[in-house]
C-alpha cells in the first residue's frame, strides 16, 4: 500500500506530459487545481513522494557553490567537486527502498 503524501505524478499522456504534484489520500489521488478524487486510472507514472517540512531532508544544489566548497573541504578545493557529486550520489532519496 502506498504511504499517503504528495507525490509527483504523470496523469495520463493524452493529457499531458509534464510532471505534476498529486496528493495519495487512502488509495485515491487529488489535484489543487482538479477538484475532488481524480477518476482511476488516470495517473499514469507516480514518481518520488514529495517530503514534508517535518521531514529531515533539505534541498541542495547539484554543483556545490563556492561558499560550500569551502565548508566541504576547507583548504583542499582541488578534491572537492568530486567529492560533492559522490556525497550526492550515496544520498538517499525521497520515495527509495523504504515504500
Amino acid at each position: 500500500m502506498r504511504e499517503n503524501g504528495w507525490y509527483w505524478v504523470q496523469v495520463s499522456p493524452l493529457i499531458s506530459e509534464a510532471w505534476e504534484a498529486a496528493k495519495h489520500t487512502d488509495g485515491q489521488w487529488f489535484m489543487a487545481d482538479r477538484g475532488g478524487p481524480l477518476p482511476d486510472g488516470i495517473i499514469h507514472t507516480v514518481g518520488p513522494r514529495i517530503p514534508t517540512p517535518e521531514e529531515p531532508w533539505q534541498t541542495v544544489p547539484v554543483e556545490a557553490t563556492a561558499d560550500m566548497m569551502d565548508v566541504l573541504t576547507p583548504g583542499n578545493l582541488v578534491t572537492a567537486p568530486r567529492r560533492w557529486r559522490d556525497a550526492l550520489a550515496a544520498a538517499p532519496k525521497p520515495g527509495g527502498d523504504h515504500e
